[in-house]
């Protein structure tokens, strides 16, 4: 069930925080399960930083693709048949820097990160999904952005002062954070006492892709999903139906 006030919020901020969309048990269970197949430990380069294809690791990260909490805003947002165009996982150990500010309506250069609203119904090109499995809260870093800046009118000036409108937000483990490509946003030095913990999904309308992972993926995998979960991986398109699209 997605209400007036979400989709309010999300066109308003850039993004919307669903809390508690996982319940302490599931956390803990997807931790154990990344525990296993993690098998390098993070580092200061970015590269580092980021892990791949855990959706090869089991039904439960699995089923974070189509999780009745955030799909229903995902149609809302982006479109009725939304598709995943990439993922990855992000782990940061305490004292790593993040990723620098980037994004914004006026200074994204890339095609497929876009948003507005066309009759009264939110169009957001490639959106994020944000599972937290650690807290993320004020005092440790983490995801950071500048509200409403997918929608600004005028390019981010060069010396601007974050500080100025930057603002953290706050994440437990278990909750799900969603946000358009077109927001300012970055993520700012881990300083928790614990290691940071993420799983990124990046969705797209059905017409659109940023990379062409969608070649690619790995016939192990699309065998492990169930139906609603493999309709997300359909290559791009914008024909609806069964018919022969003529023109």
């Amino acid at each position: 069930m997605v209400t007036d006030r979400d989709l309010y919020l999300f066109d308003l901020r850039g993004f919307l925080v669903i809390p508690q969309a996982l319940s302490a048990d599931e956390v803990g269970e997807l931790n154990r399960v990344l525990d296993k197949n993690i098998e390098r430990p993070p580092g200061e380069t970015l590269g580092s930083q980021v892990f791949h294809d855990f959706l090869l690791w089991g039904d439960g990260l699995r089923a974070l693709l189509a999780h009745k909490r955030v799909m229903p805003l995902l149609r809302r947002v982006i479109d009725e048949e939304p598709r995943l165009d990439r993922y990855y996982g992000l782990h940061m150990l305490p004292g790593m820097t993040g990723v620098p500010l980037h994004g914004g309506a006026k200074d994204v250069e890339d095609m497929s990160e876009y948003y507005s609203v066309v009759d009264g119904r939110p169009r957001s090109g490639i959106t994020t999904v944000c599972w937290a499995l650690t807290d993320m809260l004020a005092e440790h870093g983490g995801f950071a952005c500048i509200p409403g800046s997918h929608k600004s009118g005028l390019r981010r000036p060069a010396d601007l002062d974050e500080t100025e409108c930057l603002e953290h937000v706050p994440l437990r483990a278990g909750d799900v954070l969603v946000f358009t490509g077109a927001i300012s946003h970055r993520g700012t030095r881990w300083a928790g006492p614990h290691a940071r913990r993420s799983l990124l999904f990046k969705y797209a309308p059905r017409h659109i892709a940023w990379g062409r992972f969608y070649l690619s993926w790995p016939r192990e995998l699309v065998d492990a999903l169930d139906a609603e979960q493999r309709r997300l991986f359909a290559p791009p398109h914008c024909f609806r139906g069964d018919g022969i699209g003529v023109g």
